[in-house]
């Protein structure tokens, strides 16, 4: 019975259908049932003998005619149904509903009654409709005045036949309102007729519009005006291909509008709001608007606290009286009654945005799906059911829903997934695409850790951080702020401990960041690891989180089998495993297939790497379009049936008979990898051995050539590097431009850029847009402080390559070295939203945000990459920095203690605990300890030097202190930081003239180095 509701519904309830252009009061007899015979200008049609049904149909249509007038006189529609009954499921259909607004509507009854035998049994004469609600609707937040009635049809058999025609006149309370009607073409099975009739006068001309799957309408021109006429026979209704984007919904509907753009649209509405928006003499909600403008200059922060006023003080109830279904209320009138609908919040929500100075404009949309493909539609009123706020503020525009809860910083509002909005300006506007803002985070994240270095089978210590933003986050909150904590602390732990069998879960709390919209819950558990076993004597754990199902499509052959595909964009989800094994992974070993893809609308990665003891794995899911094609959909289909797989770890099952003798051992990563692990110990002359290996084995590969031409410019072999820049240029299976620039390369670090500048651009003369010669050129001129030049170098590149990853980040560091903070800001932005699991794409925006002097959006990024890999020994370490410049030492401290845990072996996690403890001025007799135990492994690092240097000025032995300043730059420098911290010595000890001169030297080089060391509390005399 669904479709036979569905089709009286769309009949008989408030019609989204006709529209007219006229004043109206509610007449006497809107407010009643009134029965009659049609009017004249209605044609009845005859309805067809049942056909055959469709096994299991509850009902059959013989007959749908629908019919409508337009005029100045308002719009009338005429609708006759014959259906028949045929299971006893089919019986409700007897229970008819009537729903109309008596304002604007009169409903007439002409004709109810079942036909059985040949024999016409006439429901009327015994029994009417009842009213059975007048006025309002409040159980479901509604004040719209609407009336319903209800008639139970007695008597009605299986085999019986019931015929039902009304007819319903309208007019619009909208002054000025043109006509609007739509037909759809949807019933179930097959009907032996539809017919589709529309009249109007002359002077209320019609355009029509049909849908790609309905033949022609026949359109004549008539005395009074014109006339449409679609009439099928034995017609199956069209079927919108499963799957498909909204707009393919409208194939099967018949559309006529009095309108002919959507800029009438939009002038006739905007008065309307206008007027709502502009607040009375001594309206309160001025003194609402100054308290705001107390709180802060911000545009950005006083547009949220007025979204936030209306969000939170104002009830949702939808107000329909006398025209309110159109016009919205006024925004005094909404504040005192403390209640209203989307239309009264939004004029609540100009009115103080008004009075803020914020620019700001209501806007119609349609929020129920349907607004794809609403700019190929015909122009008119009933295509919107919604409006919201579109604001200016920064210079960005905004979309504020006053309907919504929980907004705190518009900084955090998606575009809604609305499509297409229409301003309301008084001189009309067009309709505005929506575009979703690239995500730059997930909705969702997860991060799994598992310390397993007790053993194998000893229960492992495991933490989850269990991430939400947004809208996630904001529901979520609300759902748990609206329960007793120990009931959501029980559901929480048995919810995660049935997804996670294996863990017993025993702890949870979490956060609630309304500014960010950041839910965090971290979870805290135990469990033995569920190892199983495979062939070979072996045994496997498939990680938890790695799994991926990619999404199948399917359609019915009978659709449209070329249509695309409607994708969720954006949404973006990412879980991470991170694995401390036993045994310092001796024995241990990962597979997997490695996922880097787009498939199906969506950005599909999945990456693992076992290092050190430890295993990282990353699954992440990104939709990077809102439809793909079908022939996508076919490739995202088979990849759902092929399956790719886990990624699980294998050890020796010790309790099989084929066990092997030799454990499975990390995948060997060649000696390129290894002599990157031995450069970072200070093993230099090993690394030099493994690079050659690496060279030998491959000489047309540039990989191993560059990394021996840095290790001999890290010695200052600059001789050595140039010569090795030849020599690979010789061999090398790249362009000659590769090696040409790394030649320049190495010039700058001898300071000969000069050098370096002139030989680039001879080179670019013979390929002017060559990217690796003008990203070394830009280098060799920021070099010489010509940032001007360094940025039309790489601007230069980008005309040529507008996507290339490594110009533009080359490009978003020139910015920073310019001090063009916004600048640099939005590029590096961009390569996150492009590739937003890139650790290094997270650390480059940290660093861009902390030189913008934006500390906390640095920390946040900085979080995010180490929510990607927890075990980054690189993002600690800047996470632990940009924490001590915020004077937050003991969480620094933390992080530099996971940084010697994780990696005990190389000098620069000695060094990082050392600098933390020296940073704080604490347990500073252990950071020298620390910094003695990194220069074992390191004797000559600068870095190192300058680190006990300044624990030896924290703990007062200024002599030692300036032994290691002088010692770290003899190294380095031009070490701007050893250069501060020596002059801060000398002026100590009493070298006035020779203190100033090195911190004037610092900060030339460095303009930042003084405000870092105050953040120390190390003050210049």
């Amino acid at each position: 019975m669904a479709a036979v509701t569905a089709t009286a519904s769309a009949v008989v309830a408030a019609p989204a259908s006709v529209r007219a252009a006229a004043n109206h009061t509610a007449p006497a007899e809107g407010r009643t049932v009134l029965y009659g015979a049609p009017a004249p200008w209605v044609k009845p049609a005859e309805a067809p003998p049942a056909p055959t049904a469709t096994p299991g149909a509850a009902y059959v249509y013989q007959l749908i005619d629908q019919q409508v007038r337009i005029s100045a006189d308002g719009d009338e529609t005429y609708t006759d149904v014959v259906f028949k009954i045929l299971t006893e499921e089919g019986l409700a259909a007897g229970s008819l509903k009537l729903d109309w607004d008596p304002a604007s509507e009169i409903i007439t009854v002409h004709r109810l009654v079942i036909l059985r035998d040949g024999e016409a049994i006439d429901v009327l004469k015994s029994d009417k409709f009842e009213i059975l609600r007048r006025e309002t609707n409040l159980e479901s937040a509604m004040l719209d005045g609407r009336l319903t009635a209800a008639l139970q049809v007695k008597g009605l058999r299986v085999g019986d036949s019931l015929a039902f025609t009304i007819s319903r006149r309208y007019r619009d309370p909208v002054p000025g309102a043109r006509s609007e009607w739509r037909s759809s073409v949807d019933h179930a099975g097959v009907a032996p007729r539809v017919r589709i009739r529309a009249l109007w006068t002359k002077d209320r001309p019609m355009r029509w519009l049909k849908g790609s799957d309905l033949p022609a309408p026949v359109v004549s021109e008539t005395e009074a005006g014109g006339e449409l006429l679609l009439d099928l026979k034995d017609i199956k209704a069209p079927q919108a291909p499963t799957g498909a984007p909204m707009r393919y919904a409208y194939i099967d509907q018949l559309s006529l509008s009095g309108f002919e753009t959507w800029g009438q649209v939009s002038s006739l509405m905007a008065p309307y709001y206008a007027r709502a928006a502009t607040l009375e003499a001594g309206s309160p909600l001025k003194a609402e608007a100054d308290k705001i403008k107390a709180a802060s200059a911000d545009p950005a922060v006083r547009a949220a606290l007025a979204l936030k006023l209306v969000q939170s003080q104002v009830r949702y109830v939808f107000v329909g009286l006398d025209g309110g279904g159109r016009k919205p209320s006024a925004a005094d009138e909404t504040w005192r009654h403390r209640f209203g609908d989307c239309k009264g919040k939004t004029a609540l929500l100009l009115a103080l945005l008004s009075q803020l100075d914020i620019p700001a404009e209501a806007a119609l949309v349609n929020s129920s799906g349907q607004g794809d493909g609403l700019d190929q539609r015909l122009p008119g009123q009933d295509m919107f059911d919604h409006v919201l706020v579109r604001a200016t503020v920064n210079g960005q525009t905004y979309w504020l829903d006053g309907t919504r809860s929980g907004d705190e910083n518009i900084a955090n509002l998606d575009v809604p997934p609305f499509r297409w909005a229409l301003p309301l300006r008084a001189n009309g506007a067009d309709l505005e695409k929506m575009e979703p803002r690239p995500l730059l985070r997930p909705y969702s994240e997860t991060v799994m850790r598992v310390d397993a270095s007790a053993g194998a089978d000893v229960p492992a210590e495991v933490t989850i951080q269990a991430i939400q933003r947004g809208d996630q986050a904001i529901e979520t909150n609300r759902q748990i702020s609206s329960q007793p904590r120990d009931e959501v602390v029980r559901a929480s732990l048995r919810s995660w401990s049935e997804q996670i069998s294996w863990v017993d879960f025993t702890d949870i709390d979490w956060t609630y960041d309304a500014n960010a919209a950041l839910f965090v819950a971290n979870l805290r558990g135990k469990g033995k690891i569920h190892w199983w076993p495979v062939a070979g004597g072996l045994r496997q754990w498939d990680l938890d989180g790695a799994a991926l199902t990619y999404t199948s499509f399917q359609r019915d052959s009978a659709m449209d089998t070329k249509a695309p595909y409607g994708v969720a964009y954006p949404s973006f989800g990412r879980w991470v495993t991170a694995v401390i094994l036993p045994d310092g992974g001796e024995g241990y070993q990962t597979n997997g297939r490695s996922l880097n893809e787009v498939v199906g609308g969506a950005k599909v990665l999945r990456a693992y790497d076992q290092s050190h003891g430890r295993v990282t794995v990353i699954r992440s899911l990104r939709t990077v379009a809102s439809e793909i094609s079908a022939e996508d959909a076919k490739v995202s289909t088979l990849r759902a049936r092929e399956g790719v797989g886990v990624v699980a770890i294998r050890a020796i099952d010790k309790d099989s008979k084929e066990a092997p003798k030799v454990a499975p051992q990390p995948v060997d990563r060649g000696p390129l990898s290894a002599g990157y692990d031995a450069w970072a110990n200070d093993r230099q002359d090993l690394a030099s051995r493994l690079f050659q290996k690496a060279r030998d084995a491959q000489p047309t590969e540039d990989a191993a050539w560059s990394a021996l031409v840095n290790l001999a410019v890290s010695r200052k072999d600059y001789a050595g590097a140039l010569k090795l820049c030849d020599q690979a240029a010789r061999k090398s299976a790249s362009p000659q431009q590769v090696w040409q620039a790394n030649r320049a390369g190495v010039l700058i670090a001898a300071d000969r850029a000069e050098e370096a500048v002139a030989e680039l651009e001879k080179a670019l003369s013979a390929k002017p847009d060559d990217k690796n010669l003008l990203l070394i050129l830009a280098r060799a001129h920021g070099h010489l402080k010509k940032m001007d030049l360094a940025r039309k170098d790489l601007d230069r590149g980008l005309a040529a390559a507008p996507t290339d990853t490594e110009l533009q980040r080359a490009r978003g560091w020139a910015a920073l070295e310019a001090k063009d903070y916004d600048d640099a800001v939005a590029r590096f932005e961009a390569l996150v939203a492009a590739e937003p699991d890139n650790i290094y794409r997270l650390m480059n925006l940290s660093h861009a945000y902390q030189m913008a002097k934006r500390p906390e959006a640095a920390l946040r990024e900085a979080d995010e990459a180490l929510r990607i890999d927890p075990f980054d020994t690189d993002a600690l370490t800047w996470r632990a920095e940009l924490l001590q410049r915020q004077k937050r030492f003991d969480l620094a401290l933390a992080d530099a203690e996971t940084i010697v845990t994780l990696r005990p072996d190389i000098a620069s996690s000695w060094n990082s605990r050392c600098w933390a403890r020296a940073v704080a001025g604490v347990e500073l007799d252990k950071a020298l300890a620390d910094c003695n135990a990194s220069l074992k492994l390191r004797p000559r690092s600068a870095s190192i030097l300058d680190s006990r240097a300044l624990t030896q000025l924290r703990r007062g032995e200024l002599k030692a202190a300036l032994a290691d300043y002088d010692a770290a730059l003899a190294v380095e420098p031009k070490q701007a930081a050893s250069l501060y911290g020596r002059g801060l010595v000398k002026q100590k000890l009493g070298d006035r003239t020779g203190g100033q001169a090195d911190l004037q030297a610092a900060v030339a080089l460095e303009p930042e180095v003084a405000e870092r060391f105050e953040s120390y509390g190390l003050k210049a005399g």
